[in-house]
């Protein structure tokens, strides 16, 4: 089993997989984007079923042989350049800006059978928490009036109530927010949080929703939440 994660992950964060049983694939850090997304999983790589599409170069180890791979396009610092492997699938559906998307993507969601749900937002991922059954959590109101038209039962959370942490220039944070995407992960019946969700305000309305959907919760007491663009679970 293997996960990618941003190179910056937390000591706790990357324990926490290795004791789970999982090879850790760390993105590499690109100098010509922006500091605070530099690394971020969901900016060079997508997976899509027993797919990983990723830029050529941008990952530490090899993708285990099971998945098939294919590279995308090289991302730039310019947006929606830096957005274009943001795409965020909840079941048979997958939600971007399909203006932007690498087209080696949109191919493959095209012959796998995906709906595809067109939006505004580049960092679709970045902004969305699927969980499953046409369920997810988004801070984006676009993203949510979108998913409601399309019947997705969507719990829609405002920035304000979020605390995630982005890295800055300096090794400190940035004055920019994460969200609430970047920040998560859902594995089998878990919901991950890179930090302790009792920073976050709205921490009782997200846990009795995630409860709601049959998830249990996993964060990292008193750790600030970090948006590490997500991660991605390898088989």
């Amino acid at each position: 089993m293997q996960v990618i994660i941003d190179g910056r992950v937390n000591e706790e964060v990357e324990k926490y997989f290795l004791e789970l049983g999982y090879e850790i694939i760390k993105v590499k850090k690109h100098n010509q984007i922006y500091n605070e997304i530099s690394s971020h999983t969901d900016i060079f790589c997508v997976k899509i079923n027993d797919t990983i599409i990723y830029e050529e170069g941008s990952l530490s180890g090899k993708i285990n042989d099971k998945y098939n791979v294919f590279y995308g396009d090289n991302v730039d610092n310019i947006y929606p350049n830096c957005a274009i492997y943001n795409v965020c699938t909840i079941d048979n559906y997958a939600v971007h800006n399909f203006e932007i998307t690498d087209k080696t993507i949109i191919n493959i969601l095209i012959e796998k059978g995906y709906n595809l749900i067109n939006v505004k937002q580049g960092y679709s991922n970045c902004s969305i928490l699927p969980l499953s059954n046409k369920c997810c959590i988004t801070s984006d109101k676009g993203i949510y009036d979108i998913l409601i038209n399309y019947n997705f039962d969507v719990l829609y959370i405002d920035q304000s109530e979020l605390d995630i942490k982005l890295f800055s220039d300096s090794g400190i944070y940035s004055e920019m927010c994460g969200f609430i995407g970047g920040c998560s992960s859902v594995i089998d019946d878990t919901v991950i949080f890179f930090g302790d969700i009792d920073r976050f305000k709205c921490k009782e309305i997200l846990m009795n929703y995630i409860y709601s959907k049959g998830f249990k919760i996993k964060d990292f007491k008193n750790m600030d939440v970090i948006d590490y663009g997500s991660c991605i679970f390898i088989d």
